[in-house]
């Protein structure tokens, strides 16, 4: 249980507990792989998953995003918002239990998904992959778990920063301009949602509302 796991102790911790274990670089056979299969796609979108919000990766994903200026999406549980570049415009939300999301529409309409640190179980691949037979890239740091939905073409399993690094530097894509007013449009309903919960007072306390004054 959690409160068993998070109660004090007067043991003594031996010093090897909880030591992060620094993983290697991406097989460059896959990263290859995986450099080409963007660049050939006109509709590319990256997929943050879990894995993708830990602080140790946090500067090289903002760096990938700045870098490779591809749209991204992300689950309930992946990196937002905060790892959007500057110039903004790349941003288009989180996809929904009930894909009716703005971040929904562009998983649909990509041709190309790069998950990095997504785990199937954050949001089923039948949700948002069935029947699609575009290419698939992972970046995590365990192999995927394969489903009929989910088959990657490539993986580069490795520290999620080493390979980020990797493959930002090598891209050199041309994004469909339909598809940069798609992620645009979706950019524009997510700020329009949020503006909403200015017109919210009183009590109980509406959750846009709460944004909005975040």
């Amino acid at each position: 249980p959690k409160d068993v796991g998070l109660a004090s102790t007067a043991a003594v911790v031996e010093g090897g507990v909880g030591r992060r274990v620094r993983l290697g670089e991406p097989n460059s056979q896959e990263l290859s792989l995986a450099v080409n299969l963007i660049n050939q796609a006109k509709r590319p979108l990256v997929l943050l998953g879990l894995q993708s919000s830990e602080p140790s990766c946090a500067d090289a994903l903002k760096s990938f995003l700045d870098q490779a200026d591809l749209p991204y999406v992300s689950t309930f549980q992946g990196a937002g918002a905060w790892a959007e570049p500057g110039r903004g415009g790349q941003y288009g939300g989180r996809v929904g239990l009930f894909s009716n999301q703005p971040a929904d529409r562009l998983l649909e309409a990509s041709d190309c998904v790069v998950a990095i640190g997504y785990d199937p179980v954050e949001y089923d691949p039948e949700a948002w992959n069935k029947g699609h037979s575009r290419p698939l890239i992972v970046i995590d740091t365990v192999p995927s778990d394969q489903d009929r939905a989910f088959l990657p073409d490539a993986e580069l399993i490795a520290d999620i920063g080493l390979s980020l690094e990797a493959l930002g530097s090598k891209l050199s894509h041309h994004i469909d301009p339909d598809f940069d007013r798609l992620v645009a449009q979706a950019a524009l309903e997510l700020a329009e949602t949020v503006a909403e919960g200015s017109a919210f007072h009183g009590f109980p306390v509406h959750p846009l509302r709460v944004i909005d004054e975040l």
